[in-house]
C-alpha cells in the first residue's frame, strides 16, 4: 500500500528532500542563506503537534485493516511504502518481486494521481517490471469512490449536531499545489475538486444552503481556508465545520496548518468551530481499497499488494 506521508518525528532530511524536489520542479522558493527558516519553520510545526505526526501510524493502520481483509481473498502479503521514512515504493516492488511475486498491486491511498505518485511510479518504471515478468498494476485513486464521499457527508452532517442547516457551514479543504505542479499535472486539481463537489451535492441533498458550502486550499492556491471561513461566517454561519475532503491521513498540515487558519480567520467568539479528522483510518476505506485491489489481481495466491502514496 502506498500514500503520501511525512516522518512521525521532525527529519531535517526530509526537509531537504522536499526543497530539492520543489526546486527540481522549478518552484520558487528562498535563497541558500535564507533557507535555514524553512527547515526551523518545520521543526516548529511539529512542535505545535505535540512532537509527532500521525500519518506513518494511521497509514499503518489502515494497512492492517487491508491486510485483514485481503487475507480473505488469500493474498500473500501487505507492505507498506510512501513519504521519506518508508520504504521507497520501487524497492518495496523490488523485495516482492525479488520473494516471488509476479503480481505486485499497488493500493494508493489518495484522492489523486499527483506530481509525488508520479515520481514513485517513475522509480517502478525504471525497474522495467514488464522485462523482469512483473505484473504491477495500480488501484485507481479514491476521487471517482462515492462510498467514501457518502461516509463524509454523513461525518459532516453528524457534526452540524442541531444546528439549523440554514446556519451551518462547511469548509471542504484540499492540499493545493504550486502552479509548476498544477501546469504538468492539472488532474490533480481537477479530480479533488470533482471529489469535494460530489460531497458537496451530498450535502446540498441534505437539506445545506449552497452558499454556505465552501471549497478551499490549505496551501499554494485560492481561495484559501482562511478566506472561506470568513465568508461562512460574513453568511450568519454559527457552526462551521472544517473538512479536510482530500488528506486521508492525519499530519502536521491537519493538525497545525488547518487550526492556525482558524486562528488566522479571527471569527467571532459566537461561531463554532469543529474541526473533523483525517478519513483514511476507517474500514471503508480499506474496503474500496481492497476491492480495488482484488478487481485488478488475476491470481491472488501469487500476489502481494502495497499500501500507501
Amino acid at each position: 500500500m502506498s500514500a503520501p506521508t511525512e516522518p512521525t518525528m521532525y527529519d531535517p532530511a526530509s526537509v531537504a528532500s522536499t526543497i530539492e524536489h520543489l526546486d527540481s520542479s522549478g518552484v520558487p522558493l528562498p535563497g541558500a542563506t535564507a533557507r535555514p527558516i524553512i527547515f526551523a519553520g518545520e521543526k516548529a510545526r511539529y512542535r505545535a503537534a505535540g512532537g509527532e505526526s500521525p500519518s506513518e501510524w494511521s497509514l499503518r493502520s489502515v494497512t492492517g485493516m487491508l491486510r485483514n481483509r485481503l487475507d480473505e481473498a488469500r493474498f500473500g502479503e501487505v507492505v507498506l511504502s510512501g513519504g521519506d521514512t518508508l520504504p521507497r515504493l520501487d524497492a518495496v516492488v523490488a523485495q516482492l518481486g525479488a520473494s516471488g511475486y509476479r503480481h505486485i498491486v499497488v493500493a494508493q491511498l489518495s484522492v489523486a494521481d499527483s506530481v509525488r505518485t508520479d515520481r514513485a511510479r517513475r522509480g517502478v518504471d525504471d525497474l522495467r517490471p514488464e522485462a523482469n515478468g512483473l505484473d504491477v498494476p495500480y488501484t485507481p485513486p479514491l476521487w471517482a469512490s462515492s462510498a467514501i464521499a457518502s461516509m463524509l457527508v454523513d461525518r459532516i452532517s453528524a457534526a452540524a449536531g442541531s444546528t439549523p442547516l440554514a446556519q451551518c457551514g462547511v469548509a471542504l479543504v484540499g492540499h493545493g499545489q504550486p502552479p509548476e505542479w498544477q501546469r504538468d499535472h492539472p488532474s490533480a486539481n481537477e479530480h479533488e475538486t470533482y471529489f469535494h463537489q460530489r460531497i458537496k451535492m451530498g450535502l446540498l441533498e441534505l437539506g445545506l444552503v449552497d452558499q454556505n458550502v465552501r471549497l478551499a486550499w490549505l496551501d499554494w492556491q485560492e481561495p484559501d481556508a482562511v478566506e472561506a471561513l470568513r465568508h461562512l461566517a460574513a453568511f450568519d454561519c454559527t457552526r462551521i465545520v472544517v473538512v479536510p475532503a482530500s488528506m486521508p491521513l492525519d499530519s502536521t498540515s491537519t493538525l497545525v496548518d488547518m487550526r492556525q487558519a482558524v486562528r488566522q480567520a479571527r471569527l467571532a467568539d459566537e461561531v463554532e468551530i469543529v474541526q473533523l479528522p483525517a478519513w483514511g483510518d476507517h474500514q471503508l476505506v480499506a474496503d474500496v481499497l481492497a476491492a480495488g485491489v482484488i478487481e485488478i489481481a488475476p491470481e491472488p495466491t501469487a500476489s502481494g499488494a502495497i499500501e500507501g502514496s
